[in-house]
This record gives C-alpha cells, sequence and structure tokens, in this order.
C-alpha cells in the first residue's frame, strides 16, 4: 500500500488527464481559427487525417469515461461524426471519390472540415467535463418510479397508437404511388389539422416506456419487441432509414440493459450488416421505385452489387458536410449572424401549435429551410432539402470561434442532461436515454428547433413525474 507523505501532491484522477489532455488539443485547434487569415485553411487531404485522427481520439476519450459503447453519450457521438466528417473519413480511404455530390472547392470543404472537426473536439472536452461536473447516483428506481414508467408509456400509446398506424398506412399508399420523394412533396398542415403527426410520435417512446417499466410478463416483452420490429422493417421499406435504425439502437440499447445482455458478437455482426449491406442498399432502391413493391430479385441484385459498402455509406451520410460548407458562404452575406436566436426561438416548440404555425417556426424559419430556399430554390420547390447541422446552427448564430465556443455550451447542456440518466442499473435512466436515442441521434444533421419538443414532452416532462415525490402530510 502505498502512503503519501505529508504535503504530496494528490496523484491526478483519469478525468482530470482527459480533462487537461483535450482542453489542450481543443485550444490548439482553435489557434487557426483565431489568427486567421484567408489563406489559412489546410489541405483538404491534411483536415481529412485530421478528422479521422480527431475522431479516434473522440471515441477513446468517450469510451474511457463511459466504459462502453452502449451509452447514449458515445453512440450519439459516433453519429455527430459520421453525418458530419463522415466523408472526409472516407476520404482518407478512397481519395478518388467525389466527397459530396454537388461542387464545392476543396478550400471550402477543408474550411469546413476543419470547422467541424473542431466542434467534435468542443464535444469530447464536453463529454469529460460533464463527467466530472455532475455525480452520478448509486440509486435504482423504486417499485412506485416502475409503477410510474408503465402509467407513461400507457398513456403514451392511448395517444398514439391509431395515430402511428393511420401515418404508416398513407405513407405506404403515397409511396406505392409516387415513390419515395413524394412523401416530401405533400402539403404541409400546421396546427390542429395536424394533429395525427403530432400524436403519432409518442407511439415509440410509448412502447419503450412500457418495455423498461420491468411490469410486463416475457409474452409482454416479446410482443412490445415484436411490435417496433415491425414499426422498423415498414420504415425500411418506406425508405425511412434513419426512422427506423433511431427506434432500433433505442430497443437494442434497453433489451442490453434491461432485459437480457445481448452478446458483442453479435451486436457487432448485426451493425456491420446494417451499415455495410441494409442502408446503402435501400439508399438505391427507394430512389429506383416504391421499396414496397420491388421484387426479391430486385433486392437481391442490388444488394450483391454494391461495391465498398461501408465507404459508400460513410460517403453519403458524411454528405451532411454541405450545409455547413453552405452556411459558412452564405453567413454573414445574405444572412446575419443570429446571435443565439434561433435557440431561444426553439424554445418556442416546447408548446403545442393550435392556432396555426408555431412561433419557432415563423419569420426566416428553421436554417434548414431557409438554407434551401436560397441554395436552390428549384430543389425547395419540390419538398426537397439538405438538412442541417448543430455545428452549423453555432456558426450561424456565432461565427467560426464563437460558433465552437457555442457549440461547446450546447454539448455541456446536452451532454449535461445524458450524464444525469446515464446509471446502467436504474430502470428509469435506461428507459429516459433509450427514448432519447429514439430521436436524438438524427439531431447530428438538424438543428435544436427540431428536437426541443421531444426532449421536453418525452424525456424531461416523464422524469419529473417519474421522479416526483409527495411530502407526508402534517399529522
Amino acid at each position: 500500500m502505498t502512503v503519501l507523505s505529508a504535503g504530496a501532491p494528490r496523484p491526478l484522477s483519469l478525468p482530470a488527464v482527459l480533462m487537461t489532455a483535450q482542453a489542450a488539443w481543443l485550444a490548439a485547434l482553435l489557434i487557426p481559427l483565431m489568427t486567421h487569415t484567408p489563406d489559412w485553411t489546410l489541405p483538404l487531404d491534411t483536415v481529412s487525417l485530421l478528422a479521422l485522427g480527431n475522431a479516434a481520439l473522440g471515441i477513446g476519450v468517450t469510451a474511457a469515461v463511459t466504459r462502453t459503447i452502449w451509452d447514449a453519450r458515445m453512440l450519439l457521438y459516433i453519429s455527430l461524426t459520421m453525418f458530419n466528417v463522415g466523408a472526409l473519413i472516407a476520404h482518407v480511404f478512397d481519395p478518388a471519390a467525389p466527397i459530396v455530390i454537388r461542387y464545392f472547392t476543396d478550400v471550402q470543404l477543408a474550411h469546413a472540415g476543419y470547422y467541424l472537426t473542431v466542434c467534435l473536439a468542443a464535444w469530447t472536452l464536453a463529454t469529460v467535463l460533464t463527467a466530472i461536473l455532475i455525480p452520478r447516483t448509486d440509486a435504482t428506481a423504486t417499485p412506485t418510479q416502475l409503477q410510474r414508467l408503465r402509467t407513461v408509456g400507457m398513456l403514451f400509446l392511448l395517444a398514439g397508437t391509431v395515430p402511428a398506424l393511420l401515418e404508416l398506412m398513407e405513407a405506404v399508399q403515397i409511396v406505392r404511388s409516387g415513390g419515395y420523394m413524394a412523401l416530401y412533396q405533400q402539403d404541409v398542415v400546421v396546427g390542429v389539422g395536424n394533429w395525427r403527426a403530432v400524436l403519432a410520435v409518442f407511439f415509440i417512446p410509448g412502447l419503450l416506456f412500457l418495455l423498461g417499466s420491468g411490469t410486463l410478463t416475457a409474452r409482454g416483452r416479446r410482443g412490445v419487441l415484436l411490435t417496433i420490429l415491425l414499426y422498423v422493417g415498414v420504415r425500411i421499406a418506406l425508405g425511412h432509414r434513419s426512422g427506423a435504425l433511431m427506434p432500433l439502437i433505442a430497443t437494442w440499447f434497453l433489451w442490453h440493459r434491461l432485459v437480457r445482455p445481448i452478446p458483442a458478437r453479435l451486436t457487432v455482426t448485426v451493425g456491420l450488416l446494417i451499415f455495410m449491406v441494409l442502408l446503402p442498399a435501400v439508399a438505391i432502391l427507394r430512389n429506383t421505385a416504391g421499396i414496397v413493391d420491388l421484387s426479391p430479385d430486385a433486392v437481391i441484385t442490388t444488394v450483391t452489387g454494391l461495391q465498398s459498402p461501408l465507404l459508400s455509406t460513410l460517403f453519403e451520410t458524411g454528405a451532411n458536410i454541405m450545409p455547413t460548407a453552405y452556411t459558412m458562404d452564405y453567413i454573414p452575406g445574405a444572412r446575419t449572424f443570429g446571435y443565439g436566436l434561433s435557440y431561444l426561438t426553439s424554445l418556442w416548440t416546447a408548446l403545442p401549435s393550435i392556432g396555426g404555425l408555431n412561433p419557432g417556426l415563423a419569420g426566416d424559419g428553421p436554417y434548414a429551410v431557409w438554407l434551401v430556399r436560397a441554395v436552390d430554390p428549384g430543389v425547395a420547390s419540390l419538398g426537397g432539402g439538405y438538412g442541417f447541422s448543430p455545428m452549423a446552427e453555432a456558426y450561424a448564430n456565432f461565427g467560426l470561434v464563437g460558433g465552437v465556443i457555442g457549440f461547446l455550451a450546447v454539448g455541456l447542456l446536452v451532454q449535461g442532461l445524458l450524464t444525469r440518466f446515464s446509471r446502467p442499473t436504474n430502470a428509469l435512466h435506461v428507459v429516459l436515454m433509450a427514448v432519447t436515442l429514439s430521436f436524438l441521434l438524427l439531431w447530428a444533421r438538424g438543428e435544436s428547433v427540431s428536437y426541443v419538443r421531444p426532449i421536453v414532452w418525452f424525456v424531461l416532462l416523464p422524469a419529473l413525474y417519474v421522479m416526483y415525490r409527495r411530502r407526508d402530510r402534517l399529522t
């Protein structure tokens, strides 16, 4: 046993070492942004290597904090990396392939890629800081809390089951008659008229709350699992890859934590099949015809004809670098910096839209809508878009250096929530994180206006209800 002498400095803990190292790494990356000149950008190949190295470092640091891949913080970091710098990482292994479909100069892509890499380094620092600042509780869910989880699940299912079924049936008809893109060419309905779509989103969270409550029999758990898998299958048939994959990941996460541990080998195998076969195949099939009516021969031909599927998936998901590149080109100029306005107005979306368009969507509208209208009005008129990025939103509000700092602040808020509910043996924590994973993974290609409502409705309000303790009345 080692005894420290009086006055001897205490050895640094692992989180403290990680925080110091990550802060130094972020500071080094920030220097070019703080002292930039017109020719400050590194070559595209160098930025791609930097993105790959930073991704590996971020995964390593996050793994040291979470000690498992089955943690919402790890999965969200992987999603942010794939969608924003995935194409740059793929470029390292296939430099001859184009990074994005639309034309950008190497300087524009390098500029955007470097900024995104610095933002991801800031996100990793937020992971370490929240792990240090927010203590983890050892408490487990009480029987009362488990019963309340069941109550929340039943209420959500009561609200969302029929609307979700109606939405899926209508989507199948649209795809069969007009193909995948027809889903995005429907008239936009707001207010009370959009009640079905609003209530349908309660369906998957309701199933997850019910499954994680621990109040179901084995047959009941299998029934919930089968229902989710059927939902995922229909989503895949419609061409909705993210709409299928996120509920699947959330269910896998919850099942592994609360029902029965899933072998790592099976997880890796299924993950590789999804990313190397399913996702690229669906991307091709949904653009050739409605997947609902495809013959087995067409599916087999497409799957067997895939070339470099993993790199193809990285190039496709990583094409989300485009919104950031466009935003850095158009702002300031076509639009002034928001100085935090988009974050403030997004808070309005926590309130239901009854009389018309939600105030959080009024004015210039979400950045994603504004961007496609500014860049390609023709695509916008067809209901298309380029998506967006939380890093691009930070830049649109605060600029280069301010955007990194703003994204660090957003990371502290989001990961503070994830860290607070990260106890793997607490059923309440696991359910809340599973529900979060069912929608937040796609935030990597979105913006705050689309995710305030689900965080409030499906995580914060249920957490307050389940954790509420009524004080005993005085006698």
